[in-house]
């Protein structure tokens, strides 16, 4: 400050001012009124000189980014279907118990639709004639004297009979079927996506998938994963329940008559008879197709003869060929299971061939990871148990660790299993004839 006032008294004319932002300083000079510029808010100030300790720990957090720029970086994510999701949700389908009415009415409507027949007498017009691909004739059209042969006590009695056990299971299946299509296990399928975006390859590589809360994984990508419990699987939706039995009807039967009381009658229906027989006998186009239909069926449940398997056969049985018959060539896909295959060093590989199905845990290995490929897709069954309507909760975890990698990569999925209540009596209505 004396600096400034002796300057000041040396060029009176002179324009000055002080620059500082010294708080001291500022009030000293508007005490000798001189103006102030302040430096306030500029950031015109250099930062403050950092210690020994924060210089080191800055050149360590810059070796850091360093190496994580030329090692591996791993990433996971989920997909459901094309859907990248970041939490699972599992829904457990309830159907309600259907109420005593919901019942009654239900039945009432299937009564309406399908009741009980009591008029068994003739028609009063011949009945249609029916069409089909089918060979034969329809005998209701065979020119003749004819007349109704009305259903007999006995076969009246049976259908009634028949259509009351069908009425008394259609009861039970509308009691019962809601109850069975509700889910104890409920599982959702998902894929697991694994990259290395990095700039090196993840070497020694060891994977481990995992969930917690009870919920358990299958390999979809495993030839045997349909092969698990019955108890792991979602019930069966059962299908439309059966239509009602056939009530008996009047059908149509020829007069015994003779030459005299009609010429050419019994001419024209032997000549007929005799057609129908000649279609459908032994020979004939329906005859043909039937044997067809009779060795296909063979064949699917006894399979074709390999002349292959039995080639191979009387090779090793017989490899020095002492009767002279010329020696068949072993197919190379029958010695394929006992030659131990390659290993890929950029595959993954289960650890100890563990199970695949219904586990709480995988562990897999891969010796080199490789970067900025393409990703690894692990194809998985989510399942979790329904123990009661209250939601829970879980997660699958994904670790991976590598040798070249600083810190173990890790990323958790949230599972969350909760209860949807559908519409049982909609349900029902479409499984009803």
């Amino acid at each position: 400050m004396a600096d400034v006032l002796a300057f000041r008294e040396a060029n009176p004319g002179a324009e000055l001012a002080v620059l500082t932002a010294d708080p001291g300083l500022i009030a000293k000079a508007k005490s000798f009124d001189i103006p102030v510029v302040t430096l306030a808010g500029r950031n015109w100030e250099q930062p403050p000189e950092k210690t020994i300790a924060e210089r080191e720990v800055e050149k360590l957090r810059r070796e850091n980014e360093e190496l994580r720029r030329i090692g591996p970086a791993i990433a996971c994510s989920v997909f459901r279907g094309d859907q990248e999701i970041e939490a699972v949700r599992l829904e457990m389908v309830h159907n309600p118990p259907l109420t005593a009415d919901q019942i009654d009415a239900l039945l009432t409507e299937v009564r309406a639709r399908n009741p009980r027949v009591t008029d068994f007498s003739a028609p009063s017009d011949p009945p249609p004639s029916r069409s089909g691909p089918s060979i034969g004739f329809d005998l209701s059209r065979l020119e003749g004297p004819y007349e109704w042969r009305l259903p007999t006590q006995e076969e009246i009695d049976a259908y009634a009979q028949r259509y009351d056990s069908w009425f008394k299971d259609l009861t039970i299946f509308i009691r019962e079927t809601p109850a069975k299509l509700d889910q104890t296990w409920v599982s959702l399928d998902l894929q697991l996506v694994l990259q290395n975006s990095g700039n090196e390859p993840a070497q020694a590589t060891r994977l481990t998938i995992e969930t917690v809360g009870g919920f358990l994984l299958t390999d979809l990508n495993d030839e045997d994963h349909d092969k698990a419990q019955p108890d792991f699987r979602a019930p069966a939706t059962p299908g439309r329940f059966r239509s009602p039995p056939p009530f008996p009807r009047a059908t149509k039967v020829f007069k015994a008559s003779s030459r005299a009381d009609r010429p050419g009658a019994l001419t024209a229906v032997s000549k007929q008879m005799e057609e129908y027989r000649r279609l459908s006998g032994p020979g004939s186009v329906a005859a043909s197709l039937s044997e067809i239909d009779r060795m296909q069926q063979l064949i699917r449940e006894h399979g074709m003869p390999s002349g292959l398997f039995r080639s191979a056969f009387d090779h090793l049985s017989n490899p020095y060929n002492p009767f002279g018959v010329d020696r068949p060539v072993l197919h190379e896909d029958l010695l394929r299971p006992f030659i131990p295959e390659s290993r890929d060093a950029h595959a993954f590989y289960w650890r100890k061939t563990p199970l695949r199905i219904q586990v709480e845990r995988w562990q897999l290995e891969c010796d080199e990871f490789q970067h900025r490929m393409d990703p690894e897709i692990f194809r998985v069954r989510v399942t979790g148990h329904v123990a009661d309507s209250q939601p829970r909760a879980g997660a699958i975890r994904v670790t991976l660790f590598a040798r070249n990698l600083r810190q173990p990569f890790g990323k958790t999925f949230p599972i969350r299993l909760e209860r949807v209540d559908v519409d049982t009596r909609q349900l029902m209505t479409g499984l009803l004839p």
